[in-house]
């Protein structure tokens, strides 16, 4: 196909606002307009490469994603955009999107394309609350995979001393000497899991403490100071607590 065949098939499949503009031998910009919530459009190019023609970011989307103050290696996020990848027929080579056309399906696979990058962009948008929740779906999932062998409480409260449930623990590992381990995400729940610490401490309760942080550098330094204080043991993010099942087997 030529190139005004190639932008009658995306106009067809897509819609008329579509543009094409060849930059070098085999290799053509392709202007939508989709967008990020901030303006930005979304990169997309038609090149061919090993002999198949291809739709590429090139890299543009995950980089624009990772400027944004959220973790885009946290569990939930990786599942959805993978999800979008295997959904709409998309590979991610090192960080570039990409498509390979088949049958020359040029405007089925623009649209398949756009559409991936619009589902994988959603996720930067979510409310706080949202991205609240998602980071402790993934502390949970990380304490269930790090202590398959050991008890393994969440929203643990002692049931004689705190049957208000005024000082909870996000996680109890039980099956020798208790770790309370909390996720923390903001300034408030860093200052109130330090509180729980030292309340456990007042009841002469018998424990190890760990925090693990959404990011640690987004907590004042003064209240990270007060939890370090109070704790054993804190992880700055996730990715950090990776090891955290060695570290409490150690203990």
């Amino acid at each position: 196909m030529n190139q005004q065949e190639i932008l009658h098939e995306f106009r067809r499949k897509v819609c008329d606002q579509i543009e094409i503009e060849p930059e070098g031998l085999n290799r053509y910009v392709v202007y939508t307009p989709f967008q990020f919530d901030d303006g930005d459009h979304f990169v997309t190019v038609l090149k061919r490469q090993n002999g198949h023609w291809l739709l590429s970011d090139e890299g543009h989307t995950l980089m624009h994603l990772s400027y944004g103050e959220f973790n885009l290696e946290a569990q939930t996020r990786k599942n959805i955009i993978e999800t979008a990848l295997e959904g709409f027929g998309l590979d991610n080579a090192s960080g570039e999107l990409r498509m390979t056309i088949r049958d020359g399906q040029f405007g089925d696979s623009l649209f398949s394309f756009s559409q991936a990058l619009m589902k994988i962009s959603d996720t930067a948008y979510w409310t706080r609350d949202r991205v609240a929740s998602t980071f402790m779906e993934d502390f949970r999932l990380l304490m269930k995979e790090k202590f398959t062998e050991r008890e393994v409480r969440f929203d643990y409260q002692d049931a004689v001393r705190d049957v208000n449930g005024s000082y909870p623990v996000d996680c109890y590992v039980g099956n020798g000497r208790p770790v309370l381990i909390f996720g923390i995400l903001n300034d408030m729940k860093c200052v109130n899991s330090a509180l729980t610490i030292m309340k456990f401490k007042d009841w002469g309760s018998r424990f190890r403490s760990i925090g693990v942080f959404e990011d640690q550098t987004k907590v004042a330094a003064k209240n990270v100071a007060k939890f370090t204080d109070a704790s054993d043991k804190n992880f700055s993010s996730l990715v950090a607590a990776q090891d955290i099942g060695d570290y409490v087997g150690a203990l």
